[in-house]
C-alpha cells in the first residue's frame, strides 16, 4: 500500500511492473539464487494486496511474477529439490532454502498451481533444518546468517494456512534461535552480536525474524530486548512485524535471565544487559558450514559499548 503516498506507490508499481521486460530472474551463471529470491519476495509483498494498484501495471507485475514462478524457479525446484536427494546439512544452507521459501511465496500468492508443491517442500526442508538444529549437527551459520535465512523462512511461515503446527513442531530449534540472538548481543546495544564467524554490525536481518517468532510464541523477554534496540536500527521489514505484533510490547516487560548458555556454535555468560555489564562469548565452532570459522575456543569480551577482543576472521 502507498499509505497516502500515491506518488510512492505508482513509482514502485512501475519499477515492479518492469520486471515483465525482464528474460530471466538468475544471477550471472545462470542460477537461480538470491537474486532469484529477493526479486520474488518484493513481488509477493506488493501482490498480496491489489488495492491501490493501477490495473495495466498490475497485470505487468503478475505477468512478472508468473514468469519467475514458471520459467526460472520450478525447473530449478524439480532439479534442486528433487525427492532423489537427502536433505544434508549442506544442503539446507541458507541461500537455496531463501530462493525455496520466496519463491514457494511467490506462488502462493499468485495462487499458481505450482504452489501446493513448493509449499510442501518447504514445509519438509524447514523441519529438516530444525531436527539438525536441535541434534548432534548443532546446526547453525552463526547469528547473522541464521537471522538472513529466517528472515525470509519466517515471512514465508506468516501467511501459511498451516503455520500453528510448524510452530508447534520448530519450537525448540525457533528457541535456539532466539536465545542466540539475545545472548550473543553487546551489553548497552542490543542490536549488534559478538563477532563470532561471519557477523558485521549492520546485519539485523535477525531482528524482523525475531519480532515474528516472539509475537507467534508470546516470548516477552525477546520482546524487552527488541524494545532496546534504536529505531533507525531496525530493518524495515522488523518496523513493519512490530506494528503487527504491537500487543507483545505493551505490557511491562523483563529483561532475560543472564545465565550461562550453549549455543550450537557458542558459549555465552553476562552479567547483564547495560553498557557497565560484562558479556562473555567463546566459540564452539561444531559443524563446517561456510559462515563458521574452525576457531573453536575464540574469545569475545562485550563491555562498555564495544567488543574488546574480536574475531577479524569475516571472510570478505
Amino acid at each position: 500500500r502507498s499509505h497516502g503516498d500515491r506518488e510512492a506507490g505508482l513509482l514502485l508499481q512501475r519499477e515492479l511492473a518492469a520486471l515483465a521486460g525482464w528474460d530471466q530472474f538468475v544471477e550471472l551463471n545462470n542460477q537461480v539464487s538470491l537474486v532469484t529470491a529477493h526479486v520474488a519476495a518484493s513481488l509477493s509483498l506488493a501482490l498480496a494486496d491489489a488495492n491501490d494498484w493501477e490495473p495495466a501495471l498490475l497485470q505487468q507485475a503478475r505477468g512478472a511474477a508468473a514468469a519467475l514462478v514458471e520459467r526460472d524457479a520450478w525447473p530449478w525446484f524439480a532439479k534442486y529439490w528433487s525427492d532423489g536427494e537427502s536433505h544434508t546439512p549442506r544442503r539446507v544452507h541458507n541461500i537455496p532454502v531463501i530462493a525455496l521459501a520466496r519463491a514457494a511465496q511467490l506462488a502462493r500468492v499468485l495462487g499458481s498451481p505450482r504452489a501446493e508443491a513448493m509449499e510442501k517442500k518447504m514445509a519438509d526442508v524447514l523441519r529438516t533444518w530444525c531436527r539438525y538444529r536441535t541434534g548432534k549437527e548443532y546446526h547453525t551459520e552463526g547469528t547473522a546468517y541464521d537471522g538472513y535465512l529466517m528472515d525470509s523462512v519466517t515471512e514465508w511461515m506468516a501467511g501459511l494456512p498451516f503455520r500453528a503446527e510448524l510452530l508447534r513442531e520448530c519450537r525448540d530449534a525457533f528457541r535456539s534461535l532466539a536465545n542466540q540472538w539475545i545472548d550473543l548481543t553487546l551489553p548497552g546495544r542490543p542490536d549488534l552480536h559478538a563477532p563470532v564467524g561471519d557477523v558485521e554490525p549492520e546485519m539485523m536481518f535477525w531482528g524482523a525474524a525475531l519480532v515474528r517468532l516472539a509475537g507467534w510464541y508470546g516470548w516477552r523477554d525477546a520482546a524487552w530486548l527488541l524494545s532496546g534496540v534504536p529505531v533507525n536500527r531496525l530493518p524495515t521489514a522488523a518496523v513493519s512485524a512490530t506494528r503487527e505484533h504491537a500487543a507483545l510490547f505493551a505490557p511491562a516487560l523483563t529483561a532475560p535471565a543472564a545465565a550461562p548458555r550453549e549455543h550450537p556454535h557458542a558459549v555465552t555468560l553476562r552479567t547483564g544487559w547495560s553498557a557497565r555489564d560484562l558479556a562473555t562469548v567463546v566459540s564452539l565452532t561444531r559443524n563446517a558450514m561456510g559462515h563458521l570459522q574452525l576457531d573453536g575456543g575464540h574469545l569475545v569480551l562485550g563491555w562498555q559499548g564495544r567488543f574488546w577482543i574480536t574475531d577479524p576472521g569475516y571472510r570478505q
